[in-house]
């Protein structure tokens, strides 16, 4: 009783169907919610109890006020000077219905530094201690009392919205990938995760689970007395195998979803002057590397991020790898580097120099290079050859028909040699803006990306380490409960039960805590971290 005492202490309460309440001590926050700098339209987004009040201090007279969910055009005001600010668009969103859960404004106003420079400190101007302002905006009058209102923070809307209910932790992490998406497949996979559709996944199987442990303890608490064992533990058991096979493919599936979201590192590497810079230059379609026919030009690692057939492709230029007594101290940490990057990167491109490596009938590739290719590393990795300068080797000069089969001999040359496989061998000149076989590679370097980040349109995968972490977690505990069921079988007795409701639990929660189900304090800061302020 004496808790409901103490509220009558409190300011008033407004409670809506859902049961969400809005205190009126809750800071109302607000936030340029575009990008800022010039441009035709700005949009302030204000959050909170308050936020009808901010709007009438703005207004010129509180009938103007907007009917909810319809925009309306009107004039803003400074709610101290009077001063007129700008015509602005408006739009009132009443909770719960809106995006953060809570009453939301949003100004939509011309988009100058100025004129968002002073509708923002208008805003501010009314941000002071608490104050009141209940029974002006039952009078429908405007109220010049200090608001609790407050500049957001970064992330601070969709931390709201998921602590309101409106989003679960998968979603706002694919409105904060749908924000960075920069490619067309980025783009599809942040708006099937944003929508929903991953936290449906993960719900189902943790439903699938929790309705596993109902029956366990069903067993343990009912068991003996009802006669209720005879099967069903073999029930769970045949789910658990089940949805450990479905989270194992989901976990392999997930590496791809990491490299779509991420972007896949590409390594283009091989000797000095080979025409490394010039593919980067190629593939960026602008002067990114310096291009110079003396060796050593490259001593860092150049990186650019390139959209390549709508995959997000962060490719690095390497030094030229080669070993003697005329490499330098600079140099030689370049070639130190480049091996790293080789070693690290998703994908590498290796270019070689026709003229230099193919030479009386055979091909003649130095060591330092092979170590890095799949005849000497054994890796699953893929690895693309691409041989340049053949204008200057001779092959192909004949007939057309010549020409493919010197090409297509030249092919099984350097797959032997490389252990890379024909379909990943090219050929190019690099010397100008019309050389030729440049679009041949491009098209297989895309095929490549596809098969390495492919997902498919309606597939839907975890697209970062936290997921994947998750759903390793969640397989650990499915293979202890098995392991219980081994022991005991070996062992000639029956499963330990209450273990095994145990190990089912935990697997549970490392779903729940995927979408914030289970408690995820520790990672909320980060997830929403990851927006900008205004989001």
């Amino acid at each position: 009783m004496s808790m409901f005492r103490s509220l009558a202490f409190r300011p008033s309460i407004r409670c809506d169907p859902l049961g969400l309440r809005y205190f009126q001590s809750k800071p109302t926050i607000y936030a340029l919610s575009t990008a800022p700098g010039k441009a035709g339209v700005a949009i302030i987004r204000i959050s909170g109890p308050n936020s009808p009040q901010v709007l009438r201090n703005l207004l010129s007279k509180p009938s103007l006020f907007p009917k909810a969910r319809y925009g309306a055009l009107r004039g803003l005001f400074h709610p101290q000077t009077r001063d007129l600010l700008d015509k602005a668009l408006v739009l009132y969103f009443p909770g719960p219905a809106s995006f953060t859960g809570e009453d939301i404004v949003e100004l939509h106003t011309h988009g100058g530094n100025a004129v968002v420079r002073a509708v923002l400190e208008a805003i501010g101007s009314t941000a002071h201690n608490l104050s009141s302002s209940s029974a002006s905006e039952a009078e429908g009058e405007n109220n010049t009392n200090p608001l609790n209102v407050r500049y957001a923070e970064a992330g601070e809307f969709a931390r709201r919205a998921f602590d309101n209910g409106r989003l679960d932790l998968t979603e706002a992490e694919g409105l904060a990938d749908l924000i960075n998406a920069e490619t067309t497949t980025q783009l599809r996979s942040a708006l099937r995760q944003a929508g929903g559709a991953l936290k449906d996944l993960y719900d189902t199987w943790r439903t699938s689970l929790l309705h596993s442990r109902a029956l366990l303890e069903a067993i343990i608490d009912f068991g003996e007395d009802e006669g209720i064992e005879d099967g069903i533990y073999e029930q769970v058991v045949e789910k658990v195998v089940e949805l450990r096979g479905e989270l194992e493919r989901h976990l392999e599936r997930s590496v791809r979803g990491e490299l779509l979201r991420n972007g896949v590192h590409l390594t283009i590497f091989g000797p000095p002057n080979a025409g490394k810079s010039s593919l980067l230059n190629r593939l960026a379609s602008r002067a990114v590397s310096i291009v110079s026919p003396h060796a050593g030009t490259t001593r860092d690692i150049i990186e650019s991020t390139i959209d390549i057939g709508g995959y997000p492709v962060i490719v690095g230029d390497t030094a030229g790898i080669r070993e003697g007594e005329d490499v330098g101290e600079v140099e030689m940490e370049g070639v130190k580097r480049a091996r790293e990057r080789v070693s690290s990167g998703d994908l590498g491109v290796c270019v070689l120099d026709l003229t230099t490596t193919h030479q009386h009938g055979s091909v003649h590739i130095a060591d330092e290079i092979l170590q890095h290719l799949p005849v000497r590393t054994g890796d699953s990795r893929p690895t693309i050859l691409l041989l340049n300068k053949i204008d200057l080797q001779g092959t192909g000069t004949g007939s057309e028909s010549e020409s493919g089969s010197g090409l297509e001999a030249l092919r099984k040359e350097y797959a032997k040699a490389t252990g890379i496989g024909k379909e990943y061998i090219f050929f190019s000149t690099l010397k100008d803006k019309t050389g030729t076989g440049i679009d041949e590679f491009t098209t297989g370097l895309i095929r490549t990306l596809k098969s390495m980040t492919d997902i498919g349109t309606t597939d839907v995968v975890g697209t970062n380490e936290r997921h994947r972490t998750l759903v390793g977690e969640c397989i650990s505990h499915l293979d202890n409960f098995m392991k219980l069921r081994e022991e005991a079988e070996t062992r000639g007795e029956g499963a330990d039960i209450v273990l095994g409701a145990e190990e089912v639990r935990y697997a549970a929660d490392a779903l729940g805590k995927i979408c914030g189900r289970v408690d995820v304090e520790e990672v909320l800061g980060v997830v929403f971290g990851q927006f900008c302020v205004g989001k």
